[in-house]
């Protein structure tokens, strides 16, 4: 309908043009900006897993630059974009490429270097989101499996040290994490232990909470009944979970419980 109105259209599509082009701007001086903030500290925690053996880049491409403006694009490209029924040239279009010895690592990277890739890329969001006055946690799930061993002893060296205020580790495989952990001076037992006491003391004071405030309700005649076993499966679950950790097949018999505190 548009196409075949084309005159019509070329009228009032200039109203569209105008504000698009002044909300695009805006959109691309931030992620100029962004980048220009965030590139510098990824090509820093790249180095450090990769001991600083390959180049690293991320490139914005994008449309919009200080000399060309959307409005100059939207104009320029509207006969093409009335054939195609849809805007070719904006801000929607802009990407990000990650390249390796500039070398397309989508195309050309290892499984490990992709892996090391976005691995490089979350703790560089981490500690831009630290200087943003907040306060995140780190969370690296099933990272050992593509990365050779010297990256990982690297990742969880770093990792270990002061600027990562809460790091969690997942791994399929317990006794490859205890290993990775000692090999970088990390007692994996007793981190083990202390993760249990910790949550051990979570689930204590969720039970306890929940115990309170179901004992308020009958109390003050809200409740008529109390359904028991609500956070069971929980507990349970932790229960069978850590204490396989923490102990061996032979200790688990001896022990048939594991103290929660309650």
């Amino acid at each position: 309908m548009f196409y075949n109105d084309s005159e019509n259209i070329k009228k009032t599509i200039d109203i569209y043009d105008n504000h698009l082009s002044s909300n695009a701007q805006k959109i691309y001086e931030r992620r100029t900006e962004f980048l220009s903030d965030f590139i510098p500290i990824f090509k820093i925690r790249y180095k450090q897993l990769s001991g600083d053996k390959e180049n690293v880049e991320i490139i914005h491409k994008t449309d919009i630059s200080e000399s060309q403006s959307l409005y100059k694009l939207l104009k320029n490209n509207l006969e093409k974009d009335l054939r195609f029924q849809f805007t070719t040239k904006g801000i929607h279009k802009d990407d990000l490429t990650f390249t390796i010895n500039s070398f397309s690592v989508k195309k050309y990277g290892s499984q490990g270097q992709q892996k090391t890739f976005l691995i490089a890329l979350k703790l560089a969001q981490f500690d831009y989101l630290s200087k943003l006055n907040s306060n995140p946690i780190l969370l690296l799930d099933d990272i050992f499996d593509k990365l050779d061993d010297n990256r990982v002893e690297q990742l969880i060296s770093f990792t270990s040290k002061g600027s990562f205020s809460q790091v969690f580790i997942t791994d399929t495989h317990k006794q490859r994490s205890k290993e990775i952990l000692e090999k970088t001076g990390i007692d994996g037992q007793q981190l083990l232990e202390d993760q249990y006491g910790g949550f051990a003391s979570v689930i204590r004071d969720e039970d306890y909470v929940a115990a309170a405030s179901s004992h308020k309700g009958l109390k003050s005649g809200n409740l008529d009944y109390l359904t028991f076993g609500k956070n069971e499966p929980a507990l349970h679950h932790y229960h069978n979970t850590y204490s396989c950790l923490l102990y061996t097949s032979d200790a688990a018999d001896e022990e048939d419980s594991v103290d929660l505190g309650g």
